[in-house]
């Protein structure tokens, strides 16, 4: 059993399982989600998108990467994860 590692999100130390990388359009509105085995952005954004022209063509277009707590995850991101979740930002995105 190995033990857990802690990430420091909003000043508060949190075991990694417990957290999230959510992945946002320009506007702010999440696409993208996975659970966090890795504290290391550049590392889940390899993870998210196999190749590096996908990647690249995000974040040009203004995609974020940010890694947040679970219960973050379930009152902020996971409503707005569902189909039928509009954007209200339309052309923004």
């Amino acid at each position: 059993m190995s033990p857990n590692v802690f990430v420091d999100i909003d000043g508060k130390h949190v075991p990694l399982d417990q957290t999230e990388w959510v992945f946002y359009n320009k506007c702010g509105c999440p696409f993208g989600c996975m659970h966090a085995d890795t504290a290391e952005e550049d590392t889940a954004w390899r993870r998210m998108f196999d190749y590096a022209k996908d990647r690249n063509q995000h974040k040009k277009n203004g995609v974020t990467a940010e890694l947040i707590t679970k219960e973050r995850f379930r009152s902020e991101v996971a409503p707005k994860m569902r189909l039928e979740y509009q954007c209200p930002h339309g052309e923004e995105k």
